[in-house]
This record gives C-alpha cells, structure tokens and sequence, in this order.
C-alpha cells in the first residue's frame, strides 16, 4: 500500500524588521501568517522602536519570534534575522507591505522545480494607504501598473546565497538590499523574476524613501 503521509515542505524563515511602524506591522504579520504554504518561520526584529510597534506585536503571540534590539538600522536589523532564521529558505517582507496568500507557495514550487535558481523576486501593485495625507498624495507620481518588484518585500533566496554573498550592509541608510542583490549576482548567484503580482507596497505619509530621500 504507498505512503499518503505528505513530504514535509521546506521552511522558510520570513525575516521582518520594524521600526515604529504600529499602523501597518499588524496587516505585514497577518498576510504571511495567510499563506498557504505550510512551512513558514516568522521572525519579527524591532529595531528599537519607542511607539506601539511592540504591543501589536504582542498579539500575535507565539506565531512569531519576536526580537528586540537597540536602534541600529535596516541593515542591522535584516542581519538579526537572518542570524535567527533556520529555514533552508529566506524571505523578507517589510512592515508596511503585504504578501497575497499564495506567494510563499508559488515561489516555493517555482524554486523546488528549478534548481538552478537561487533568488526569486515577484512583481508587485503600489497602493495609497488610506490615512495618507492628500496633499503628499497629489505631489507623488506613483505608478499603480503592475511592476517588476526587485526588492526585499518580493524576495526569496536559499539560505546558502546569504553564505555566498554575505550579509547586508550597516553603514547604508537606503539602498542596502540593492547593496547585497549586486555582490550576490557578482558572487555567480541566480536569480528569477515571476510573472505574478503576488506582493503590495503601500505608499503612506512616512515611507523611508520619503523620510530619507537625502540618503539616496
């Protein structure tokens, strides 16, 4: 008689850092505890936040880790996580995005058919979160097509690419994910871009772009 008994999946560790960001971190966590992907670690890193970041947090109880530190940048906070993360699989969502329920799934099946591949990205839709303010959003041209979405909150990688390619930098107030996506491709590793659209950024009053546009 063959075994029924279902193939364990491979885990993936969901990396999400936060930094007062108690309107959205809430939404972040529930859309990867949605997915329907059976194997997902979630590791929240707060990054010394002083607002209510931390008792949202605490809601979720023990369907997540939860790790605070001093405040020591975006870069340092990804690193905490992956120091923590146990998954063959990385992934990363910011606190102020969302997954669509099926992500982790479809990049998962895409990765174990593919084995070539070592990082996989999805596209993404922009969207205004409600509470923006009108007159930030009258002066920003954001796109609301479908968008390739090369950065963290799409990304998928094997946890080797972060041996390969090292950890992200610290001394970078932006741009520390295209930092590490440029020294993995110049270390050999592959990546992939999915056609679907299976992540949201959201566009509100204090995005970092906007809070550190001097930084670009």
């Amino acid at each position: 008689m063959p075994d029924t008994k279902q193939i364990p999946q491979p885990t993936v560790s969901v990396v999400i850092p936060v930094f007062n960001c108690e309107a959205y971190i809430g939404e972040a966590v529930e859309s990867v505890l949605a997915q329907t992907y059976p194997s997902v670690d979630i590791i929240v890193i707060d990054d010394g936040s002083n607002d209510g970041s931390a008792k949202v947090l605490a809601g979720f109880g023990d369907s997540i880790t939860y790790h605070f530190q001093e405040n020591r940048g975006l870069g340092a906070a990804r690193n905490s996580g992956l120091d923590m993360a146990q998954g063959e699989y990385i992934a990363f969502i910011d606190s102020d995005d969302r997954w669509l329920p099926d992500k982790i799934e479809l990049q998962m099946s895409y990765m174990l058919e593919h084995s070539e591949t070592d990082i996989i990205f999805t596209h993404i839709r922009q969207f205004f979160s409600p509470d923006i303010a009108s007159s930030l959003r009258r002066k920003l041209q954001v796109p609301v097509a479908e968008l390739p979405g090369l950065f963290a909150t799409t990304c998928l990688a094997t946890s080797e690419c972060f041996r390969r390619a090292g950890q992200f930098a610290t001394d970078l107030r932006v741009g520390e994910f295209i930092d590490w996506y440029t020294r993995a491709l110049d270390s050999g590793l592959k990546s992939h871009l999915m056609d679907d659209v299976l992540a949201e950024r959201r566009i509100h009053n204090d995005n970092m772009g906007i809070r550190v546009k001097d930084s670009r």
